[in-house]
C-alpha cells in the first residue's frame, strides 16, 4: 500500500521554487550537458523539503500540487513496488 505524504508550501516558497525551474529549463537548453531539468528540479524540491523538515524515506518523486484557491503542497509519492505476474 502507498502513503502520500505532504507539507505545505508558503507564497514565497512556491514562488522560489518555480523560479529555480525556470532557471533549470533554460540551462537545460543554453548549457551543454546539463541535466534534464526535471530531474534537476527533483533536487530544488527535496532541499526545500528538507529546510521545511519533510524528509520522506524510500524511493519515490516529489510533486508540487496547487488548489485552485492558491495553496500549494509539497508532496511525496512513493514509487510503486513492480508486480510479478505468475505464468
Amino acid at each position: 500500500m502507498s502513503q502520500r505524504q505532504s507539507v505545505a508550501l508558503s507564497a514565497v516558497e512556491l514562488q522560489t521554487l518555480e523560479n529555480n525551474l525556470r532557471a533549470r529549463r533554460g540551462a537545460s537548453v543554453l548549457v551543454i550537458g546539463a541535466r534534464c531539468p526535471m530531474e534537476a528540479f527533483q533536487d530544488d524540491l527535496r532541499e526545500s523539503a528538507q529546510r521545511l523538515g519533510f524528509q520522506p524515506e524510500g524511493d519515490g518523486r516529489f510533486i508540487v500540487s496547487i488548489s485552485p484557491g492558491g495553496g500549494a503542497k509539497l508532496g511525496w509519492e512513493p514509487a510503486k513496488a513492480p508486480t510479478h505476474t505468475i505464468h
